[in-house]
């Protein structure tokens, strides 16, 4: 029977899924865990205990929380229920409730797109909703409301025909209110009162609905039905005049009314004007009997030849791409001075650009460089736009793939170079991304993986490579998704996904040093009355959460210079006393008390006085202090990996092993339980009047029993400081 000397130096590859737990050839392994709860990886690869929340304000119920930053010294909380977004300020106090147009369930589909004090908030089933900062503590919110022409006849909004490209509109007016419009076949619902039509390029405001071919409404102009210069042909010696007409909308035996032509070929003016019955040649063109016979061959007409529009059928429409009629876009997003909006029910892959500068302009113009654009993408499937982020590129999340708008030679994107690139084929969830590490993180469609969306420079194309491939046991439902670039403590940067569990699973990467890895948050009370965690949002390296904790909504702070030990905590202080007065934190209950060096937010906890009995608002301590924190111990747990042995005559995985013996490595560490012996804080030499001291060194444990998979688990008997680098394990086999 030999020993043999394994060293685990850190745990950077997080938890690893129970699946992998035969995977000893791969490099997550060796520096994985079977179990990490409660911990966060550091840059260093060691684990420590979990920052806890601090209680900042009671929620007005389950809210889906969304940062807004104004700039760095002005940032809110927006807390999203239903019909509703109650808004905090940094330090969490309630400012405003602003009314919104979505429901419970809506909620956790809502997208944004933030510039300077304006939000945009997007769902297919809803008008976009604008919520404004008018000052330091209020806001209003309102629809969104397209630019106009200053004499208001045109809206600068996204125009689409969605009828079938041979159904016709008529009019029963060039101009005014009153106007009957007439579909050649049923194209309106109720819903469209209130829409845009376009006939000619005139708009009509539809005002009122009486059947599905038919609608009233107010032109905005005046219909100036003119035809391309000169768009008469003549032939020598024919009264037949083939007149060119796009998207006429007529059919054979129908009457034209003309005017304006000059004489043709021969044929006087007089003999084109007028009423002229037409046989149609096809959709851009007809013929007519002039009133005379043509003495040559000639394209001509003039460049002012009209004809008379009042219930006149034409192809020549279209109507507002989003309405009530027609739903709403899904996502928007600000990119190279212009606001991207797309998606939508009946437009589920248009994408629009505004015009540059002017993001409520989406007038498509002549086409210029700074024209609104739009385009649609995936033409070799049917694709829905969940989510458009702005990056190195412009990127487009779809339900069943990802694309981009490549910047031909590093040029701006116009509307004559624009194209969707598809990227890959993966698609995504609901779950706003989030630029992370260098990439675009993204929940996948099916919500059993997490991929990161990235850009190689060498081979000048996109992957999505899967971030939770060891890790997909902790995705247990996501509805949620934030990261964290490093606080003003700490340098790690992390993402974070909220399970419908109440559960997190976070991960922390690095890319430059090839770092990544997942662990499980948890928060429990001690009455059992706790969902756990419901959203998450970060601003400025600060994470708050919205937690069911006690039987109601919490808003939460992390703290984040890690000192704090407890969940759902508050912090007290006053003269040195045993009986506490704890009615801000609740009147009874269960609770965990720890207690500061110092009566200094900055100190660290190094007194636990477990798991007490709060009644009548209050509880009594063992000793006298003069600061606590009252709040829920959420505990943690690390389980190693079994460790992994190759010898000459092969792997050892599967055979009985013992750990002999383990060395510990730790840092600022006050109180730690390794294979259940709690490691020895104190000597009988302290001078055990002045405060406990974190421990910083190795420790050694033993342990008993041969088994196929022996691993070693530390746990917490006390909400106090902890962090762990590494371990030496002794093993025989």
């Amino acid at each position: 029977m030999s020993r043999i000397h394994t060293v685990q130096t850190n745990f950077s590859s997080g938890e690893i899924d129970p699946d992998m737990r035969v995977r000893v050839d791969t490099g997550a392994y060796q520096n994985g865990a079977r179990t990490l709860t409660n911990v966060r990886i550091l840059n260093t690869g060691g684990v420590e205990r979990r920052p806890g929340t601090w209680t900042v304000a009671p929620l007005p119920g389950l809210c889906r929380l969304e940062r807004f930053v104004f700039d760095q010294d002005e940032v809110y909380i927006f807390a999203f229920r239903a019909s509703h977004c109650t808004i905090y300020d940094a330090d969490g106090v309630e400012i405003d409730d602003v009314a919104g147009n979505w429901t419970a369930d809506e909620v956790w589909e809502l997208t944004f797109a933030q510039l300077a004090d304006t939000m945009f908030v997007f769902h297919p089933d809803n008008k976009p909703r604008v919520i404004t900062r008018t000052g330091l503590t209020t806001f209003t919110a309102s629809y969104i409301d397209f630019e106009n022409s200053l004499d208001n006849t045109k809206t600068y909004q996204p125009y689409y025909k969605f009828a079938a490209e041979t159904i016709a509109l008529k009019s029963s007016a060039l101009s005014g209110a009153g106007a009957t419009i007439t579909a050649s076949a049923a194209v309106f619902t109720a819903d469209h009162v209130g829409v845009r039509l376009r006939i000619y390029g005139v708009e009509v405001a539809v005002t009122a609905y009486t059947s599905s071919t038919q609608v009233t409404g107010t032109l905005k102009g005046k219909i100036r039905a003119l035809l391309e210069p000169d768009p008469y042909k003549v032939t020598k010696g024919s009264t037949t005049v083939i007149c060119t007409h796009v998207a006429h909308g007529l059919a054979d035996g129908d009457t034209i009314t003309l005017a304006g032509s000059n004489d043709t070929g021969g044929i006087a003016s007089a003999d084109l004007n007028g009423a002229r019955t037409v046989n149609v040649i096809d959709e851009n063109s007809y013929s007519f009997t002039a009133g005379g016979s043509a003495t040559s061959s000639v394209d001509g007409g003039g460049p002012s030849v009209s004809f008379n529009a009042v219930n006149l059928w034409t192809r020549a429409w279209d109507e507002a791409a989003y309405s009530n009629a027609r739903g709403w876009p899904s996502a928007g997003c600000f990119h190279a001075n212009r606001f991207w909006i797309g998606g939508g029910y009946e437009l589920p892959a248009a994408l629009f650009g505004s015009k540059v500068g002017r993001y409520l302009n989406f007038d498509l113009g002549s086409a210029g460089e700074t024209d609104g654009i739009g385009v649609i993408i995936g033409q070799d499937r049917v694709v829905s736009i969940r989510h458009i982020c702005s990056s190195k590129h412009l990127q487009i999340f779809t339900d069943a793939a990802e694309y981009y708008i490549p910047n031909p030679q590093e040029q701006p994107t116009t509307p004559l170079n624009i194209r969707a690139e598809k990227a890959t084929p993966y698609g995504i969830s609901s779950i706003n991304p989030y630029v992370f590490d260098g990439a675009t993180i993204f929940v996948q469609r099916s919500k059993k993986a997490v991929r990161e969306f990235i850009y190689s420079d060498q081979e000048r194309q996109y992957a999505a490579n899967p971030l939770s491939l060891a890790a997909t046991h902790l995705l247990t439902g996501p509805r949620d998704l934030a990261v964290v670039y490093g606080t003003e403590d700490r340098p790690e940067q992390y993402a974070i996904i909220v399970n419908d569990d109440g559960t997190l699973a976070v991960l922390h990467s690095q890319r430059v040093e090839r770092l990544a890895g997942w662990v499980r948050w948890t928060t429990l009370s001690e009455d059992g009355t706790t969902n756990g965690f419901q959203s998450v949002t970060v601003i400025d390296g600060t994470i708050w959460a919205c937690v069911h904790r006690r039987g109601a909504y919490w808003l939460e702070r992390f703290d984040t210079s890690g000192t704090l030990t407890l969940d759902g905590a508050v912090s007290l202080s006053a003269a040195s006393s045993k009986v506490w007065s704890v009615g801000t934190w609740g009147a009874s209950g269960t609770a965990s008390i720890v207690s500061r060096r110092e009566d200094d937010d900055d100190s660290q906890v190094c007194y636990s006085f477990g798991s007490l009995t709060v009644a009548a608002s209050a509880v009594t301590l063992p000793a006298a202090v003069d600061n606590i924190i009252i709040g829920d111990d959420y505990g943690i747990e690390i389980e190693t990996l079994p460790p992994a042995i190759q010898t000459d005559a092969g792997t050892l995985l599967g055979d009985k092993k013992r750990i002999v013996k383990a060395k510990v490595a730790v840092s600022d560490t006050m109180q730690l339980v390794v294979g259940g012996d709690e490691m020895i804080l104190r000597a009988t030499t302290d001078d055990l009047s002045l405060p406990p001291v974190a421990l910083t060194g190795y420790y050694e444990f033993t342990q008993l029993g041969y088994l196929e998979e022996p691993t070693i688990t530390f746990t917490q008997d006390d909400a106090l400081p902890m962090r762990l680098m590494g371990v030496v394990m002794k093993v025989s086999v």
